[in-house]
């Protein structure tokens, strides 16, 4: 899942919304990492959730449209794009309209309950100039986005004439969210909650 996905999973969390968000850039044994109880679960749960959806049917099923040199992007496109398709799928997945979301998230960015570490700052930061997040939304956004991520790669590669394979797929992947997103949600709780 792609950052907003993991923080939609912890929305009226703080320590777990910040967890979610830290899962990229915390580092190694969760035990050993210098954050609060509650925090370490959300980054647990994040962990959690990416291995979840490395093996669910939903990320199987995007990498059948793919070529055999490029199944290797899969995750990455299929995280990216599950952003703009929670979107799609947003009042039938969340309790609150994006209006009501979206003041909270960018509260968190710009001042979270814990400093962010200098990495997770300099994404923070770059979401906020960027209004990445709502950018999703918006279909004709989403070439720039996957190919500015392409770019960040040792070797830079186009990902958007790959998202063109998954459009041409778009009413299955919209039908199927909904049903990818609960699960991953139930392994998110599962940790969240965890005696």
């Amino acid at each position: 899942m792609n950052t907003l996905c993991h923080l939609c999973l912890a929305l009226g969390d703080p320590p777990h919304l910040q967890g979610q968000f830290l899962g990229d850039f915390a580092k190694g044994p969760i035990e050993a990492l210098p954050y609060p109880e509650k925090v370490r679960r959300g980054i647990k749960a994040h962990r959690r959730v990416d291995a979840a959806g490395e093996t669910h049917a939903f990320l199987k099923f995007a990498k059948t449209l793919l070529p055999p040199k490029e199944k290797r992007y899969g995750g990455i496109l299929v995280d990216l794009y599950g952003d703009y398709l929670l979107f799609r799928s947003w009042d039938r997945l969340m309790d609150s309209s994006w209006e009501e979301v979206y003041p909270g998230l960018l509260n968190f960015l710009q001042t979270p309950p814990d400093p962010f570490p200098p990495d997770a700052k300099s994404y923070a930061t770059f979401l906020l100039r960027r209004n990445l997040l709502p950018a999703y939304a918006d279909p004709d956004a989403l070439p720039e986005i996957f190919d500015r991520v392409g770019r960040r790669f040792r070797k830079p590669i186009l990902l958007s004439p790959m998202l063109e394979a998954l459009r041409q797929q778009e009413a299955k992947f919209i039908r199927d969210f909904p049903s990818y997103f609960t699960d991953m949600k139930t392994e998110s709780e599962r940790i969240r909650f965890q005696k």
